[in-house]
């Protein structure tokens, strides 16, 4: 008789069993001395084949065991003896009561353990290595799908911004307009990218179960508010440049967003949600049914959440915007997730990922501070539909090697529209789309080469295709058509080396590992690149650990960087701060894409000290230090055009007095848009200069800092479980444009990251009771855009959350869940700034949220 699997979202109950036996049965077959030939592989699964082979009921938690991998099992014991042998270096304890083998003990799994065999990857996700079982030497942040749920955030958008490491511009649903800062700060279709250390979506590597998904919008980031959460295992984020392992977008990090394994039955889901000030109501619906068989199972996931907008007139800080003034913009979306494995035979596994996500978002900007919008104002929709398959095969050959064969092919089509009415006549509709697709084949083994003092040495190789496809095209509008692949051929290879183990007792020395990465990546047409990474983890003590990295990183430009419009702009000289030519001289300003743009490059660093004190359980430090030389970046290189022709730093871009073939050879090209602004009929023989302020790679960028992270769990028999967690960020960055020009600071700048951001939480947990509180920090920043700069003042808002499970009794309310949460209880709003219109909401929308208190209400249950 097959067993059931029953499950619970936060305080889950997992019976890892084969049959319905007697309790008396169950121990004695505990007690029968069997024969084991298990590989290495997560513990959750290991734990279950005991179960299979021996009959005996084991029970843990899903977060007990999340990303723990097992050793190799191999010999005669009894259930309780093969695992305890599973679980001798995770912590936990194996406890046989008279019916079970109860698993207790829990927390973070140590880095060496990490990883998960999930679908789509043939293997083991460590994220930060490709390789089993790995001491990962980068800094990783994990968040669960309990983590976040229990702070009252609805999807993975909510959570990616409640990070300190990461920067709420660039494409976010909450992004107004006059965002300033980075052109990316820009809100396309409402889809949610990470942006770690604020240096752009487009230089973030997501991922999801460790391989690529197609590219939302124009700017190559990922929108992971596509991905519904109760899909999730869940969020593990390496803040270090990771191209060595990755290839190109990783030079802030890498996110890897790793899926849910098994599940047995059928979970629900209702939310509700509120801001207490107007506006913003939420609703949610999820739903996940799965089933488990004999070497195989299937999962499915879909999810509904409709938001409604919040509007100026809702807020006190809006009072000079028109009151019909979108804020935050409507959004309804369906997303839903298949994830299936089936073992074909003994070395052999199929598994398959699929998702699908359509969204739709809306937006009113009246251009007026009074009167409806059809008297003057500007009406906009997105639309985002977006799909991917990603099959793979995972062959287990010779002793402990693999070999994964991985295939991805997915398309994100992000449609958007606006409507410009003045006296009630739409005088300029806009429809296009940003439609992007990704064609990934990928083969690798791994596997060990050697046995080393501290443990087997293992290397990882492969290499595979990929294909960019972005087709950007307007109907209606002004003109756009860019219709490009990108064609790229790659190989990696890394390699780990544990040197010493703490089994061999040596004195000031309890473990030291090294790693090594190298990638080679040919980027058609391009570039050709290889991004070197090394790692370092030593103990000299158990309880100390001192990790560092040194690599290089690369960006590929984007297609739209390369193909999009080209802008020929005629101005009069003076307007270019010519003020030397004569009276009727004029200028031409090139603005757009530039087909010859080659990659962005860095190198980065990082030193982490780690505290994990045997004297004091439950508690974990982790101190770590930044740096990043982002080089070559492309950007506009002329940040005010005023000083075009005066300014002695751009004088490499300036070509004074051209030959009348160069003028009218640019004024006729149909690759450049020209446009006449001096108010004159264009004379060529006027132009006196040709400035070229086409996106190159000329801009640097100097990135560092600090991250600190603290956790205390305190387990009590009689007040029940405390947990204090705490993540700090510090952020320098500043930017130069041109050579000779005085490096600039964009951190702690209005429309760019803070200096410091910071969150921490205190948990309590007993019984099927669990309260939550949290506190969040948004540092200030400076307003420099005027002669005067101005304090905006920071942010500090405080969250609440309680949930309580019925665990027993009968019928309905059995295994249901209530969680209530209550952010930003004390209605902190925004500080105020200045706006150059009356349009441009009067805060930074970048970095502080206008929703203000916003309560909700979740009721889960599992059937």
């Amino acid at each position: 008789m097959g067993s059931r699997l029953p499950f619970n979202s936060l305080e889950a109950i997992v019976y890892a069993s084969v049959a319905v036996l007697s309790p008396a049965t169950l121990l004695a077959q505990s007690d029968i001395v069997l024969r084991f030939d298990m590989p290495s592989q997560p513990l959750d699964r290991a734990l279950r084949q005991v179960a299979r082979q021996t009959g005996a009921e084991i029970m843990f938690t899903p977060n007990q065991v999340a990303g723990v991998l097992a050793p190799r099992l191999t010999g005669e014991m009894t259930a309780i003896q093969a695992v305890e042998q599973l679980i001798a270096t995770t912590g936990l304890v194996a406890e046989k009561s008279a019916s079970a083998i109860v698993i207790r003990g829990g927390g973070r799994p140590a880095a060496e353990n990490s990883g998960q065999d999930v679908p789509g990857t043939g293997g083991i996700i460590v994220t930060g290595s490709r390789i089993r079982g790995a001491a990962v030497a980068s800094p990783t942040t994990v968040m669960t799908r309990d983590d976040i749920r229990r702070a009252g955030q609805s999807n993975l958008g909510e959570a990616m911004r409640s990070l300190p490491q990461n920067f709420n511009g660039g494409q976010n649903p909450g992004v107004g307009m006059g965002a300033g800062g980075s052109p990316d700060n820009i809100n396309v279709s409402s889809g949610a990218t990470f942006n770690l250390r604020g240096i752009g979506q487009d230089a973030t590597l997501t991922l999801l179960n460790g391989h690529r998904v197609a590219y939302n919008a124009a700017n190559q980031g990922v929108d992971v508010s596509a991905i519904p959460l109760a899909a999730i295992e869940r969020m593990e984020v390496v803040s270090d440049g990771s191209s060595a392992l990755y290839g190109s977008d990783a030079v802030g990090g890498v996110v890897n967003i790793i899926l849910r394994r098994d599940f047995e039955g059928v979970w629900t889901s209702a939310r509700l949600g509120t801001s207490t000030d107007g506006g913003g109501f939420q609703q949610q619906y999820s739903v996940v049914g799965g089933k488990t068989w004999n070497g195989g199972g299937l999962i499915a996931t879909y999810d509904f959440g409709r938001d409604t907008a919040i509007r100026a007139g809702r807020r006190s800080y809006g009072s000079d915007l028109n009151p019909d003034q979108t804020l935050v913009p409507f959004m309804r979306r369906h997303s839903a997730i298949i994830s299936a494995h089936q073992e074909v035979f003994s070395d052999l596994d199929f598994n398959v990922d699929a998702t699908f996500n359509a969204r739709r978002s809306h937006y009113e900007t009246p251009l007026n501070p009074v009167g409806p919008l059809s008297d003057f104002g500007l009406s906009g929709f997105g639309n985002s539909t977006s799909y991917s398959i990603a099959p793979s095969l995972n062959y287990r050959f010779a002793p402990d090697w693999r070999l994964t064969l991985l295939g991805v092919y997915g398309e994100d089509k992000s449609r958007y529209g606006s409507d410009l009415f003045v006296a009630g006549t739409n005088i300029s509709p806009t429809r296009g789309c940003y439609c992007n697709t990704l064609t990934n084949a990928d083969l690798s083994v791994e596997g060990p080469i050697a046995q080393l003092p501290g443990g087997a040495a293992r290397l990882a190789v492969g290499g595979g295709y990929r294909e960019i496809g972005f087709h950007a095209f307007r109907t209606q509008g002004s003109a756009q058509s860019v219709n490009e692949q990108q064609n790229v051929y790659y190989a990696f290879g890394e390699l780990y080396l544990p040197i010493v183990s703490k089994d061999q007792n040596l004195e000031g020395i309890s473990s030291l590992s090294l790693s090594g990465a190298l990638r080679y990546e040919n980027y058609a047409g391009i570039d050709r690149i290889v991004t070197p990474k090394v790692g370092l983890v030593y103990a000299p003590v158990a309880d100390i650990r001192f990790k560092a990295t040194w690599g290089k990183s690369f960006r590929a430009p984007t297609l739209y960087q390369q193909y999009a419009v080209q802008y020929a702009s005629l101005y009069p000289a003076a307007s270019l701060g010519g003020s030397s030519f004569p009276s009727n001289s004029s200028a031409l300003l090139l603005d757009g894409a530039n087909t010859d743009l080659k990659s962005e490059r860095a190198t980065s660093w990082t030193v982490t000290a780690e505290i994990t004190p045997a004297s004091w359980s439950g508690f974990h430090a982790e101190l770590s230090y930044y740096h990043i030389d982002y080089r070559d970046r492309v950007a506009a290189p002329i940040s005010g055009i005023q000083s075009a022709l005066v300014n002695q730093a751009y004088r490499q871009l300036v070509t004074y007095a051209p030959t009348l073939d160069a003028v009218t050879g640019i004024v006729a090209n149909p690759a450049y848009i020209f446009s006449d602004y001096t108010g004159s009929a264009f004379d060529p023989s006027a132009v006196v200069a040709i400035v070229d302020n086409r996106s190159r790679n000329i801009a640097r960028q100097i990135i560092q800092g600090v991250d600190l992270s603290l956790r205390y769990k305190m387990e009590t028999a009689r007040s029940g479980a405390f947990t204090v967690q705490g993540n700090i960020t510090y952020l320098d960055s500043k930017q130069r444009l041109v050579p000779g020009e005085e490096a600039q600071d964009i951190a702690g700048v209005i429309f760019y990251p803070p200096h410091v951001r910071g969150r921490a939480s205190l948990l309590w947990d007993k019984g099927p009771m669990s309260l939550a509180a949290y506190v969040n920090y948004v540092g200030g920043l400076s307003d420099e855009r005027a002669a005067a700069a101005t304090r905006v003042s920071g942010m500090t808002t405080l969250d609440l959350s309680a949930a309580y499970k019925v665990e027993a009794g009968a019928g309905v309310l059995r295994d249901m869940e209530i969680l209530v949460s209550l952010q930003n209880i004390g209605n902190k709003k925004p500080d105020l700034i200045r706006t150059s219109a009356s349009y441009f909401p009067p805060y930074d929308s970048t970095n502080y949220s206008p929703v203000g208190r916003f309560v909700s209400l979740t009721i889960s249950k599992s059937w």
